[in-house]
């Protein structure tokens, strides 16, 4: 009777050990199911920043070029102002000699 109850508790315990182990095995697969959907998550993130990234860096890129455009665009009007004024200068001294001329003919003349 001896050996028949230790068979019998040797049974239990391997029952409960292989419960137990079944157990730990399904809260094991959870765990990876919910890894793998977290990682799925993480992964269609991810493609979505490079995406933008990507768009991101397009923008700053097509951005950059217009400004360079911009700044050569200004200077050039920059340039064109100053001669604009230079020929000012010189119309308005130009205008002034000529005043001058008319004044001395007039004062000259006594009209």
């Amino acid at each position: 009777m001896g050996i028949e109850r230790t068979m019998g508790f040797l049974l239990q315990s391997q029952a409960r050990t292989d419960a137990r182990i079944a157990s730990y095995f399904a809260k094991a697969d959870q765990r990876m199911r919910r890894l793998e959907r977290v990682l799925a998550t993480n992964n269609r993130v991810v493609t979505g920043l490079v995406r933008y990234g990507v768009s991101l860096r397009s923008d700053v890129r097509r951005l950059d070029k217009a400004m360079t455009r911009l700044a050569k665009a200004q200077a050039k009007s920059e340039q064109e102002m100053t001669k604009s004024e230079e020929k000012l200068v010189e119309t308005e001294d130009k205008l002034n000699g000529l005043i001058d001329v008319v004044d001395k003919s007039i004062r000259r003349n006594g009209i």
